[in-house]
């Protein structure tokens, strides 16, 4: 797995998102494959995979044990993506 490519395709993936949902459209497609991407993501981090390039964390920046905060914020966007996806798919039963 690429998890620069990985996290470069969430990034584009996320901003669809937000500007359909600003014009009203409702794409499902696009919040399932959002919350699958960040799920692989991080589940390879989990399992000892390297981050993608842009959260190579300086060790200026964390302390032992410390996340980087991009993670913790894809982790909470994935959430979302997938209570929309989920309550989209009701709606439309």
């Amino acid at each position: 797995m690429d998890p620069t490519a990985n996290l470069a395709r969430q990034i584009v993936l996320a901003r669809e998102i937000r500007r359909l949902e600003e014009s009203g459209e409702e794409r499902s497609d696009l919040a399932v494959e959002l919350s699958d991407l960040v799920i692989a993501l991080a589940d390879w981090i989990a399992a000892g995979g390297f981050p993608p390039a842009p959260w190579a964390p300086r060790a200026s920046n964390l302390t032992i044990g410390q996340r980087p905060r991009p993670l913790l914020d894809s982790l909470a966007l994935v959430r979302a993506a997938t209570v929309k996806a989920r309550l989209v798919k009701e709606h439309t039963k």
